[in-house]
């Protein structure tokens, strides 16, 4: 026999309340008591309710986590992006916060206090704990980016795997036989996925903490080893770190573009108001706010998770960090020792 959907009139008649409680639960109305609220958010839960229910609150929640700031340009556009998706449907977005990346706990209380329809996760990790809770509590959600679920939950994600794989084929074809990876931290889902594109075409990769201090110390690494080539371009997982990399160049007397190509990843405003204009990929974060709004309206309206996989490629921008190779590695080598013997003489006198 086909199973039906839930309805608040099935949920009442299995809880033996009426279905205006069971309406009130859900609308988290003040006149219904704690301990009835939990249990009929519970049930509706366990039966799959929340799959098929009409927008019970017509709000969607993002939880966002430390390091994540609303003063962040890229966020504050995702965020402007799904407004304006919401907005066209009559939804609210319900910002909330959490101090871990991994914490779920945000996330449950929102739901079981009956303050979300569903949620929009951002910045995911690989094995991403509030993913799960999600899945196991069959609570709509939409991923900006993906998870080692991705196969059970909606996502929507730029192709980070094909833009370091042109960025790099595009340097070879430039005359750089030398090229650097600096890799984000790999329990990032980006992280990994923009790892595969590059390590193929590199000779040398560092990972790095995903800001600019970490490409500093990663430009350090790669440019200080004794014993290891040195690269004639480097290739960043994010624009930040690519800042960071472009600061240690600078300092050390090396001309971006000319001695050392560099390209990043988001483009982000700061971007292009380098000297010269950092190389970069583009993805409108205004564009993806609204995509994942709409993929998350659409499952609300009955869709299945599984049909919504959307995977984008970002824009290339190739501007004046990146050009054809003026030097060899030994080269290199060679100017950066001669810049330093220079920088010591100078401190002498």
């Amino acid at each position: 026999m086909a199973s039906t959907r839930p309805t608040i009139k099935s949920l009442a008649e299995q809880l033996e309340i009426s279905p205006a409680t069971v309406s009130k639960a859900l609308n988290g109305r003040g006149d219904v008591s704690l301990e009835t609220r939990k249990r009929v958010l519970e049930a509706s839960q366990q039966s799959g309710y929340r799959l098929y229910a009409k927008h019970w609150v017509r709000t969607v929640g993002i939880v966002l986590s430390s390091g994540q700031e609303l003063d962040q340009p890229t966020l504050h556009d995702f965020l402007v992006g799904v407004s304006k998706a919401l907005a066209r449907r009559d939804f609210d977005l319900l910002v909330s916060h959490a101090e871990l990346e991994t914490d779920a706990k945000a996330f449950e209380r929102l739901v079981q206090n009956g303050k979300v329809d569903g949620f929009i996760l951002m910045r995911t990790l690989q094995q991403d704990p509030r993913a799960d809770w999600l899945i196991n509590n069959r609570v709509p959600f939409v991923t900006h980016g993906r998870t080692s679920q991705a196969h059970r939950h909606a996502w929507f994600d730029m192709d980070g795997a094909w833009a370091m794989n042109t960025a790099c084929q595009t340097l070879r074809d430039t005359g750089h036989e030398t090229i650097a990876f600096v890799q984000a931290p790999d329990h990032y889902a980006f992280a990994k996925d923009r790892a595969q594109g590059a390590l193929k075409h590199t000779n040398l990769a560092v990972m790095a903490s995903a800001d600019e201090a970490g490409g500093y110390q990663a430009a350090r690494e790669l440019f200080e080893a004794p014993d290891a080539p040195c690269p004639t371009a480097v290739v960043c997982s994010l624009d930040a770190q690519a800042v960071g990399v472009a600061h240690w160049l600078r300092v050390h007397g090396l001309k971006i573009g000319s001695d050392v190509s560099l390209i990043g990843y988001d483009d982000i405003p700061f971007a292009s108001a380098m000297n010269p204009k950092l190389s970069s990929f583009s993805q409108s974060a205004t564009q993806a706010g609204e995509r994942v709004a709409n993929m998350l309206l659409a499952i609300l309206d009955g869709d299945s998770p599984q049909e919504h996989h959307v995977l984008e490629r970002p824009e290339p921008r190739f501007r004046g960090s990146s050009a054809t190779r003026q030097l060899t590695s030994d080269q290199l080598r060679h100017k950066l020792g001669t810049l330093a013997l220079d920088h010591n003489g100078e401190k002498q006198k």
